[in-house]
């Protein structure tokens, strides 16, 4: 006979579901008692229920089946030890729920101990029904049973004492439950009377802190107010000690002017009497203006004269040249001069180089204080080319003290040639005090 698959069957009575419902709607969103949609049960009481149901379908098929007792036997011995097995269990669960104290409890442990499974009574009773018009049937065969039909017989009848067994515990656990859920409406009650005490006191505190903020702002606003006053008065304070040292200053400043004035009068007393005294000295220095005006044209005149010389002197200069010197008594006396010249000038003529009758190179060394200059002069006839000889390491002394006019290129008349050997000598010969 194939065994059909049994549905779960959720059995509630108007009293819980009323009960529940209220739990519901009188705990807030936030509590932690709040139950979730999904029935949630322990995982021990839904084993041992689903193992008595099989128990119970295993009875009800012995019953109906004792034409084979050699078959139900060993279903019978299972069964027995089934049913002892789910005894114990309850057991336990009972024991438990005696042992623990009913105020400890959670919404949690509420939902694990809340049944949800059918009510075992009824079914059992519809078991038996069943079990006794399965034995009405065979009433016939009653007669012709074995031994092992009556043990069965007595097997079944404990069995069905056990099942009483488990429904009665099944009750105490239901008014435990019934205890549990009361317990569980005191303890929202006490949770919402406690929220409203917090909101309240929530409240006061809120007023209170509003209030101690207000009186914050104002004292706020009135130190502010204090401290701009004190700024304002510093302020005022420190203008007038800077007034009073500029007053002070300008006092002094003051005083410094009046001795200056007195001073200035006394100088300028002393400029009248100068001015009186060169008033006095006017005719004098007049007659010295008209004496300075004969020096100027004496200075004209002699400075005319010396031009006409010093053309005279480049004319006869000319002739030289073109005359040919052959006599080595004038060269022996030229020698001489050049001797002469160049100790008296400390001017070496190192090199002299004819290129044309006009155009004359000479390679001079002008020897001073301060060092050698070694340069070069070209003549052209009206004009003189300065162009300084320089070497790096032999003049590294005298480039630090040696002007930009004389590094240079420099040309020059033959009338100014007296100024630049004059300018020359006198850097050579220049000491640094001077």
């Amino acid at each position: 006979m194939a065994r059909k698959p049994r549905k779960k069957i959720q059995v509630v009575t108007e009293e819980n579901q009323s009960s529940e419902e209220q739990t519901r709607s009188e705990s807030p969103s936030n509590s932690p008692l709040t139950r979730t949609n999904k029935p949630v049960t322990r995982l021990s009481t839904r084993l041992s229920l689903s193992r008595a149901d099989n128990n119970i379908e295993t009875i009800d098929e012995n019953s109906a089946r004792k034409n084979f007792p050699k078959k139900n036997t060993r279903k019978n011995q299972t069964a027995n030890g089934k049913t002892s097995h789910i005894s114990k269990k309850l057991k336990t669960t009972t024991n438990t729920f005696e042992e623990v104290d009913e105020s400890q409890l959670n919404q949690t442990d509420i939902d694990y101990i809340v049944p949800r499974f059918p009510s075992i009574q009824s079914k059992s009773k519809l078991r038996s029904k069943n079990r006794k018009a399965s034995q009405d049937d065979v009433l016939p065969n009653q007669n012709n049973n074995d031994p092992n039909q009556e043990n069965n017989q007595s097997q079944s009848d404990e069995n069905l004492l056990n099942i009483t067994n488990v429904t009665e515990r099944l009750e105490a656990t239901n008014k435990i439950l019934e205890q549990i859920k009361t317990k569980q409406k005191l303890m929202e009650s006490n949770y919402n009377t406690e929220s409203a005490k917090r909101e309240q006191t929530f409240k006061e505190f809120k007023q209170i802190s509003e209030e101690n903020f207000q009186n914050y702002e104002r004292r706020f606003s009135q130190l502010q107010n204090n401290q701009k006053r004190e700024e304002e008065h510093k302020l005022k304070t420190k203008q007038i000690s800077t007034l009073e040292h500029d007053l002070h200053n300008e006092k002094e400043a003051r005083h410094v002017l009046e001795q200056d004035l007195r001073k200035e009068k006394e100088e300028s007393k002393k400029l009248i009497n100068q001015l009186q005294q060169l008033k006095q000295e006017i005719p004098q220095i007049e007659n010295s203006i008209n004496s300075i005006g004969d020096l100027k044209q004496t200075i004209k005149r002699l400075e005319f004269e010396l031009r006409q010389e010093n053309e005279n002197n480049k004319k006869l200069k000319r002739e030289l040249d073109k005359i040919p010197t052959q006599l080595d008594t004038k060269q022996l006396e030229i020698l001489s001069q050049l001797n002469l010249y160049q100790d008296l000038s400390n001017l070496l003529i190192q090199n002299v180089k004819i290129v044309s009758q006009v155009e004359k190179s000479f390679t001079c060394i002008l020897n001073g204080r301060n060092g050698s200059l070694v340069f070069k002069l070209t003549f052209n006839g009206d004009e003189y080319l300065y162009e300084p000889c320089i070497n790096q390491e032999r003049d590294a002394e005298l480039l630090k003290i040696l002007p930009d006019y004389l590094r240079e290129e420099i040309s020059f008349k033959k009338d100014n040639s007296d100024l630049f050997f004059w300018r020359a000598l006198n850097f050579l010969q220049k000491r640094e005090s001077d």
